[in-house]
């Protein structure tokens, strides 16, 4: 929440995470400007956190934009050619669309160039469902987990973010 409320923004110059196989990632570094993502994609939905995050860690910002149609289907348009590093920011507060649209961005992004993709989630949905606590109940987490190791084809999908509580 710091990140959406501005508290801590300007003063962070490297963020670390784990990746879904609980392998180390590093966003930025001890530099001001330090190497290794080229571009920040975010949804029109995320301004709020893009705009900010992309001018603290001085990378360019491209947006994915959207169209609802009456259906509840949407149709996504991306820049039509990105960078090799992309971090995708997406939160996946209220996840059901949201995933939707994160699933046919991330194989987009990779044809329009984007070779490491990374997420970037401040909010990552079914963290909470790591295990059955009733007989038949499904493990969110886990199969939420494999939908990102099941993209991973064509380039490398890093996974970053902070799971839900």
């Amino acid at each position: 929440h710091c990140l959406k409320y501005g508290l801590t923004l300007h003063n962070v110059l490297k963020v670390r995470g784990f990746t879904v196989e609980g392998e180390p990632i590093t966003f930025g570094g001890d530099a001001l400007d330090a190497p290794g993502l080229d571009l920040l994609l975010a949804f029109d939905d995320e301004r709020h956190l893009a705009e900010p995050l992309a001018a603290g860690v001085s990378v360019p910002l491209q947006w994915v934009e959207r169209h609802h149609f009456p259906d509840g289907e949407s149709r996504l348009r991306l820049p039509a050619r990105l960078a090799p590093r992309v971090a995708l920011l997406r939160g996946l507060q209220r996840p059901n669309h949201k995933l939707a649209e994160l699933m046919i961005v991330a194989p987009a992004a990779r044809e329009l160039g984007a070779t490491h993709l990374t997420l970037v989630c401040p909010y990552l949905a079914y963290m909470r469902q790591d295990m059955a606590f009733q007989p038949g109940e499904a493990v969110g987490g886990e199969a939420f987990c494999g939908i990102f190791r099941l993209g991973r084809a064509g380039g490398t999908f890093r996974f970053g973010g902070s799971g839900g509580g």
